[in-house]
C-alpha cells in the first residue's frame, strides 16, 4: 500500500503539455486551431517574403539586387515556417532564438543591397517578437521596428512607401503575433485543465489507498500472524496449531469477503470522485464553484444515467461564457441518488 502511495504521489507533479481530447468540459483543439489558423500562417510566412521578392523584381532593379533578395526571399520562408507553424499549435521549436537571430540576421544583410523595398523583413521580425518574447521585450522590440521606416520617412527618403512599412509593422505584430498568441495561450489553458483533472484522480486513488490501508491492511496483517503462529507451534502442540488454523481460516474467507465489498465499491463512480473531477475542472475555467452535498452521501455510487446527467449539465456550464457562480448539489437517496449543477444566476439546468 505504501510503495503504491509512492508511485501515485510521484506522478503528482506530472505535466500534460499536449491537448487532450478527454474529460468532461474539455476537448481538443478546434478546426480553427487545427485547420485555418496554420493555414492563415503558412499563407503569410510564405507570401509575405514572395510578395516583398516580387515589389523588388517588378520595378527597377540591380541584378545584385534581384539576387540577395532571392536568397533572402528562400530563408525568409523557411525559417518564417519553422517558427511560426509550431507556435500556432501551441509548440515551440528547438533553438527558437537561433532561428529568430538568423532570421534577422540574413534580412539585415540583405537590405543595403535591396533597399527600402525589403522593409516587409522587419514586419516578419516584429511577429516573431510578438510569439516569441514576453511583453517588456516584444512592445520594445515591435515599437524600434516600426520607428525605423518611420525615421527615415521623417528624413523625406521615400516617404510613401516608408510610412507604409511603419503602420503595417504594427499591424502585423498586433494580428498575426496576438492570433499566435492566443492560440498557445488556449493549448496551455487545455494543458492546465487536464492536469488538474489527472491531479484529482491521482488525490482520489491516494484516498482509496488511504481507505484499503486502514481496513484491508489490518486483516492481512492478522492473517501473516496467526500464519506464523501456526507454523511455529505446528510441531510442539499440533492441537493448538489446528485451532490457529482453522482461525485463519475463518479470518482468510472474512477477509476475502471484505474485499469482494471494497472492490465492488471501488468499481462504482462514487459522489466522490465525480465531485472531485467536477471541482478540477470548475477550478480550471476559473467558475467559482459552491457544494451543497451532505458528507453522509459521498461515498454512495452514481449509477451510469445519472452520471451522464450530471456531466451533461457541466459541460453546458464550462461552455457557458458568460460570468457567474455555479452550484452543486444532491437530490434523492440510495438508487436515486443524483447530483445537479446550475448557475446560480441562471435558471436550474
Amino acid at each position: 500500500m505504501r510503495t503504491l502511495r509512492r508511485r501515485l504521489e510521484a506522478t503528482h507533479g506530472f505535466s500534460a503539455a499536449g491537448a487532450r481530447g478527454s474529460g468532461t468540459g474539455d476537448g481538443p483543439p478546434g478546426l480553427f486551431e487545427r485547420v485555418v489558423l496554420p493555414a492563415i500562417v503558412v499563407t503569410y510566412a510564405v507570401g509575405m517574403p514572395v510578395w516583398s521578392f516580387g515589389r523588388v523584381v517588378a520595378g527597377p532593379h540591380r541584378t545584385d539586387a534581384a539576387v540577395a533578395g532571392a536568397m533572402a526571399m528562400a530563408c525568409s520562408v523557411v525559417l518564417a515556417l519553422w517558427l511560426l507553424v509550431p507556435a500556432a499549435r501551441g509548440r515551440r521549436p528547438r533553438h527558437a532564438g537561433g532561428l529568430i537571430a538568423a532570421f534577422a540576421v540574413i534580412n539585415v544583410a540583405a537590405f543595403p543591397v535591396i533597399g527600402a523595398a525589403w522593409f516587409a523583413a522587419g514586419e516578419q521580425l516584429a511577429v516573431l517578437a510578438a510569439v516569441y518574447l514576453r511583453p517588456r521585450w516584444s512592445v520594445p522590440a515591435v515599437v524600434a521596428l516600426a520607428a525605423t521606416p518611420a525615421a527615415i520617412a521623417a528624413t523625406g527618403h521615400d516617404v510613401t512607401l516608408d510610412r507604409y512599412f511603419a503602420q503595417n509593422t504594427v499591424f502585423w505584430a498586433l494580428t498575426m503575433g496576438v492570433l499566435i498568441w492566443l492560440a498557445r495561450a488556449a493549448a496551455r489553458l487545455r494543458a492546465s485543465r487536464q492536469e488538474l483533472v489527472s491531479s484529482a484522480v491521482i488525490a482520489e486513488r491516494v484516498r482509496i489507498d488511504d481507505e484499503l490501508g486502514a481496513s484491508l491492511g489490518a486483516e492481512l496483517e492478522r492473517l501473516i500472524a496467526a500464519g506464523e503462529r501456526a507454523a511455529r507451534t505446528a510441531g510442539d502442540d499440533p492441537a493448538r496449531a489446528e485451532r490457529d488454523l482453522r482461525a485463519l481460516t475463518g479470518a482468510s474467507r472474512r477477509a476475502l469477503a471484505q474485499t469482494r465489498r471494497v472492490v465492488s465499491r471501488y468499481q462504482a463512480i462514487t459522489v466522490r470522485s465525480e465531485l472531485s473531477t467536477a471541482m478540477a475542472l470548475l477550478a480550471a475555467a476559473g467558475i467559482p464553484a459552491y457544494v451543497d452535498v451532505p458528507s453522509a452521501v459521498l461515498g454512495q455510487a452514481l449509477d451510469s444515467e445519472r452520471v451522464a446527467g450530471f456531466r451533461s449539465g457541466l459541460t453546458t456550464v464550462l461552455h457557458d461564457q458568460g460570468p457567474g457562480r455555479c452550484l452543486i448539489t444532491a437530490d434523492g437517496g440510495g438508487g436515486d441518488l443524483r447530483l445537479a449543477i446550475r448557475r446560480l444566476d441562471r435558471q436550474p439546468r
